[in-house]
C-alpha cells in the first residue's frame, strides 16, 4: 500500500467518525480523540506525499 492509498483510507475513517458510524470505545457519535489522531495522520501523510491542502 502506498502512502497515497493509506491517506485515502484514513480520510474515509475520518468521514465515518464524523458521521458517527465509526465504532470506538469512547464514541456514541463522534469520538474527538479519534478525530484528532486521524487529522494528524492525514496531515503527516499529505506532507509526506507533497500534497498541499
Amino acid at each position: 500500500m502506498s502512502d497515497q492509498d493509506a491517506l485515502e483510507v484514513i480520510k474515509d475513517l475520518r468521514k465515518f467518525n464524523e458521521a458517527g458510524v465509526l465504532l470506538t470505545p469512547e464514541s456514541v457519535d463522534n469520538d474527538p480523540l479519534y478525530d484528532c489522531v486521524l487529522s494528524h495522520a492525514i496531515r503527516a501523510l499529505e506532507e509526506r506525499c507533497g500534497i498541499a491542502d
